[in-house]
């Protein structure tokens, strides 16, 4: 199994969501982050005065898929959050070791 982080723009929330759901991700996670990539960040211009455009709202997506569905969720992720411009977000795969739903003890594939 694999657990999917992905930072995207927050208008791109409503794509994302149904292109998970399109590649047959039943849950997911949703979480209000603040940051920044690792480029220098544009300066914005407000009432006449720059200012740093630090730190900048995001929304943090969390997922977990076996082995096999991988690939095609990253795919679905990528298409809903693109927009070609400096600020997309990123994704993050990591492997998850064991995943336990609490209600009924279900395990692993079964439990996501």
């Amino acid at each position: 199994m694999k657990k999917i982080e992905a930072v995207i723009q927050p208008f791109k929330l409503d794509e994302v969501k149904q292109g998970l759901e399109d590649a047959g991700v039943g849950g997911m996670t949703v979480l209000e982050v603040r940051g920044r990539g690792s480029r220098e960040e544009a300066a914005l211009l407000y009432r006449g005065a720059e200012s740093e455009a630090w730190p900048t709202a995001k929304l943090k997506i969390e997922v977990v898929v076996g082995d096999r569905e991988l690939q095609e969720v990253l795919a679905a992720i990528r298409q809903a959050a693109w927009t070609g411009r400096s600020g997309d977000g990123m994704i993050f795969v990591s492997e998850v070791v064991e995943a336990i739903r609490i209600r009924n003890d279900q395990r692993d594939e079964a439990a996501v």
